[in-house]
């Protein structure tokens, strides 16, 4: 009489099934690393494409306000906004965001009332040589202008904007005459 069969085969009669507590440790172990490792090159990933992101934007806003300089043949202002977004000031940190209005800096200044074209929201620091740009009706401004885009962590992945006083946007990756972050 066998009361206990698989005691005598000794388990072989079954496959084992599952995973043993070496075999599930040495697999948390390498997630930890790869985490480890993974974690701060992503958030330098995530700090560049916001600096080209904004940096686009600001691009893109400033042949905006060009274009429609030279279409409408008035004058357009693209300058910083106040913390309340309601009306442009007279700064030269451009983080609240900016906006494209019709007419002059001091009339932006105000309040934004009808004139107002768009708003552009800046995620990220904005630093500018001016407290606005406006264009007149060639499309050209009075000077040369840069705008400097920094990364919240401080680090080099910032990007300086040049616009000439033709209105053409220059890109640099990392800024020069000595502007950083």
């Amino acid at each position: 009489m066998q009361l206990f069969p698989a005691l005598r085969h000794g388990c072989r009669q079954g496959r084992q099934q599952g995973f043993t507590l070496i075999e599930l440790m040495i697999t948390l172990a390498i997630l930890v690393i790869t985490i480890t490792i993974a974690v701060p090159a992503w958030q330098g990933v995530v700090a560049r494409n916001a600096v080209t992101g904004t940096a686009e934007t600001l691009v893109a806003s400033i042949n905006y306000a060009r274009s429609e300089a030279v279409a409408s043949g008035n004058d357009i202002t693209l300058c910083p906004l106040n913390a309340q977004g309601d009306a442009c000031m007279n700064s030269t940190s451009w983080s609240n965001g900016w906006a494209v209005v019709q007419g002059s800096q001091a009339e932006a200044r105000a309040s934004l009332g009808d004139d107002l074209l768009r708003v552009f929201d800046a995620a990220i620091t904005v630093q500018a040589s001016v407290a606005g740009v406006t264009f007149d009706d060639q499309g050209a401004t009075s000077d040369s202008t840069w705008l400097l885009i920094c990364d919240q962590s401080g680090g080099q992945g910032h990007r300086q904007l040049e616009l000439t006083p033709i209105g053409r946007v220059l890109t640099e990756t990392y800024g020069s005459d000595d502007q950083s972050c």
